[in-house]
């Protein structure tokens, strides 16, 4: 039997895996764990660099791939690096950072995301 995540097996009280979701054949889909801030995105300094940049360049989106029929100011504003810290970007040069929507946030992470996992 296969249980989902935090679903608990009866005789053994333990965790058990994650269901897997055929994609393709020969493909599997693997849910990844919800991402969490690194303890970096939760500095004075990082957040003293965001406000700044917010002040300077406007609180708005200013990915080039925006779609054109959402407004760039709508909702949050993300402070995402250009090159991600894990590719070796520099963690506080405010030439790394581009201001983001969560759409275009979500979207460039899990292009990074999907680019490093599968090479």
């Amino acid at each position: 039997m296969v249980l989902g995540i935090g679903e608990r097996s009866a005789d053994a009280m333990t965790l058990q895996p994650t269901r897997l979701y055929k994609l393709r054949p020969g493909r599997v889909k693997v849910p990844l764990p919800p991402k969490q801030a690194a303890p970096f995105y939760l500095s004075t300094e990082w957040r003293s660099l965001i406000t700044m940049i917010k002040k300077q360049r406007g609180n708005k989106c200013h990915d080039p791939n925006h779609p054109p029929d959402v407004p760039r100011w709508k909702g949050r504003i993300y402070g995402d690096h250009v090159v991600e810290l894990k590719d070796g970007g520099p963690p506080l040069d405010s030439r790394n950072v581009m201001l983001r929507c969560h759409a275009c946030h979500a979207r460039k992470t899990m292009q990074q995301r999907t680019q490093r996992y599968h090479g």
